[in-house]
């Protein structure tokens, strides 16, 4: 397992974690910060069965408590989910991966021999409001 958090603090405060493979360890507040979550990637691409990506807005949790956020892929498929207005998070980004949604399932991703299970997940860091960029784009002839 191998979690990594590259950061723009420029003009638009984004991070991306990038988990390479997601399992019953939970990746506690992972990004140090509140913000919103702008989108997540998970590549279930080697999975032999569906995974459940479980996010949690907490400092740090157990892989068997309540998830606020729950991300079902199917086996051997990569899903994107972008957010517009939805995903804020104030304490902090926790997740972990399971094969079930239940919170009793505490049972570890099912993949091929030496597969993982990557999970992306975009965040803007520069306020917790939900506002959307309005953006005028212009033809050209």
């Amino acid at each position: 397992m191998s979690l990594s958090v590259t950061s723009w603090p420029q003009a638009f405060d984004f991070r991306i974690a990038h988990e390479n493979a997601a399992g019953l360890t939970v990746n506690s507040n992972c990004l140090g910060s509140n913000g919103i979550i702008r989108q997540v990637q998970v590549n279930n691409s080697q999975g032999d069965q569906d995974v459940f990506i479980k996010i949690k807005d907490a400092l740090s949790a157990a892989n068997n408590e309540e998830a606020d956020w729950i991300f079902r892929v199917k086996a051997g498929k990569i899903e994107t989910v972008s957010f517009e207005d939805a995903g804020a998070f104030s304490a902090g980004l926790t997740f972990w991966a399971t094969r079930g949604a239940s919170n009793s399932n505490v049972t570890a991703p099912s993949v091929v021999t030496n597969g993982t299970v990557k999970v992306t997940i975009l965040v803007d860091r520069a306020s917790t409001e939900t506002e959307p960029i309005n953006v005028i784009s212009t033809g050209y002839a």
